[in-house]
């Protein structure tokens, strides 16, 4: 489980912001994991990501319409896989 906070430019939380989680996975073949946040409390929303194998993957969170949110993107490194 992740938490993601949106801001605005003021460095404020979005309230009532939609928004999903995309992984991609580095290398070529393997689908994108894909899955929508749920808000908890004011701009924080819960995310549940469940890798189908261990390796470098990419996050991206993205908006309603699909658009990366800027500064969304960040690289990890899954150790372990498995529900």
């Amino acid at each position: 489980m992740a938490e993601v906070t949106i801001l605005d430019q003021s460095r404020r939380p979005v309230k009532g912001a939609a928004f999903r989680v995309e992984a991609f996975m580095t290398h070529p073949g393997m689908a994108p994991v894909l899955e929508t946040a749920t808000p908890t409390s004011d701009g924080v929303h819960s995310v549940r990501l469940r890798f189908p194998m261990a390796g470098e993957w990419i996050l991206s969170v993205k908006d309603e319409q699909g658009v990366r949110i800027q500064g969304s993107e960040l690289k990890v490194l899954v150790r372990g896989s498995g529900p």
